[in-house]
């Protein structure tokens, strides 16, 4: 009997005894195998600690109003499997989708792969059916024994490089760094979207022969009554009512990354681009049961930091309420200290799976690193009941900040709480 998507999503979250097993050769063989490689004849591979989807997102926005055709994938998804798989901005059709998974089975014989190997491999699939003249490609963890760094990139982005996955990348930034660099290949543009890298990723860089465009030398933005944006090939402004809603530097990023694989965009084709780039459970603000509700996926302590500043930058001086919940490999004390100055109340949550954390475990965690009354400090079996609780004690000029992990958030999604 066929199998349909419930089918294969069993089969391939059973199909290897490890849900992480770095290294390249069991996957190139696959893809070698089903010719799936280049997934396109452009490819533009985003690493990074945060900030990766944003700028896929952002840079297939703009790749479309160019004209192109583009498929893009994001990781992992929030709500439908489908989502790590778009095709000009919509997520790939079911049919396509297990077209693809059997196409990789076909070619996979005895050997194993991850469930997010074999997801890479059906993107590619799904790109090559469709024809794609540009994928961009989200690289999920790391970047020199990720499954994307298969593709060699026309172009590479690394948008910023903070302490996470420790256990898998290293203890310190320059080890984390030179994981991330291991995208960039010889004589490509390697764009760089924070004002500060690690040293080890200029070493690499220059030992390459990449050409280096990093935000704030090559490039820049700047934000306030307007958002306006400045490379060599490009200057424009836009007015506050049409500037990004996504962060900053990563629609920066894209920019320059989207100049460099085909053309310099016009500022039209970006205003295009900012109508039309969204990404679920970024900075997403909605309304709930009469409460302004922020959910973000925040969950390291360069992202808390993040959203920290865009919390008191776009809702100045409002007591705001966290529902917050954590795996067991986040650093929650950084996470809340970062928070600390803004979030009133904490409302902690438990997350799922074998990286799990309790809710009364964050909230110890909390307790130990931030200056809070017993009062303002709780727990919730579920977000569902977190939000609840959270409206209770909230009026109408609050504003209940929901994040941490992909968890945290797709129940946001499933409970009705925000729409995409």
């Amino acid at each position: 009997m066929a199998k349909d998507l419930n089918d294969w999503l069993k089969h391939i979250t059973a199909l290897h005894p490890q849900t992480m097993d770095f290294g390249l050769d069991r996957i190139r063989q696959v893809a070698q195998a089903a010719n799936l490689l280049p997934p396109a004849p452009k490819n533009l591979v985003v690493a990074g600690t945060n900030g990766k989807g944003s700028t896929c997102v952002f840079a297939e926005a703009l790749l479309i109003a160019q004209g192109y055709s583009v498929g893009t994938t994001l990781s992992p998804h929030i709500t439908n499997y489908r989502e790590r798989f778009r095709l000009n901005g919509e997520i790939a059709g079911e049919e396509l989708v297990v077209a693809a998974f059997e196409q990789v089975e076909n070619a996979r014989k005895e050997l194993t792969l991850t469930y997010f190997e074999f997801s890479i491999l059906v993107a590619f699939a799904v790109f090559k059916k469709a024809a794609v003249d540009v994928a961009v490609l989200e690289v999920g963890l790391g970047g020199r024994l990720d499954a994307v760094n298969l593709v060699d990139a026309d172009v590479a982005v690394i948008t910023s490089i903070g302490l996470d996955h420790q256990d898998y990348l290293g203890d310190d930034i320059e080890t984390i760094g030179a994981e991330k660099a291991g995208i960039l290949r010889a004589h490509k543009p390697l764009i760089l979207g924070s004002r500060t890298m690690p040293d080890s990723i200029f070493a690499l860089a220059e030992k390459a022969q990449v050409k280096l465009v990093q935000l704030g030398r090559e490039y820049d933005y700047t934000e306030g009554e307007s958002w306006s944006f400045e490379s060599s090939s490009l200057e424009f402004v836009v007015n506050d009512l049409n500037r990004p809603q996504l962060a900053g530097d990563n629609v920066a990023g894209a920019i320059v990354a989207v100049a460099h694989l085909t053309e310099p965009p016009t500022r039209d084709e970006v205003l295009e681009a900012i109508k039309k780039a969204h990404l679920p459970g970024r900075f997403q603000v909605s309304e709930a049961a009469g409460r302004t509700m922020v959910a973000d996926l925040a969950h390291n302590p360069p992202a808390a930091e993040f959203l920290n500043q865009r919390l008191r930058s776009r809702f100045p001086g409002q007591r705001m309420v966290a529902v917050a919940g954590f795996l067991n490999n986040k650093d929650v004390a950084a996470i809340s200290i970062e928070l600390q100055n803004t979030i009133s109340s904490w409302i902690l949550v438990p997350t799922a799976g074998e990286r799990g954390q309790t809710a009364q475990v964050s909230k110890q965690i909390v307790a130990e690193n931030v200056k809070i009354k017993s009062k303002n400090l709780s727990c919730a079996p579920s977000v569902a009941s977190a939000i609840e609780k959270a409206v209770s004690v909230t009026g109408p000029s609050d504003v209940i900040v929901v994040f941490g992990s992909f968890s945290v958030i797709q129940q946001v999604f499933s409970g009705g709480f925000l729409n995409e």
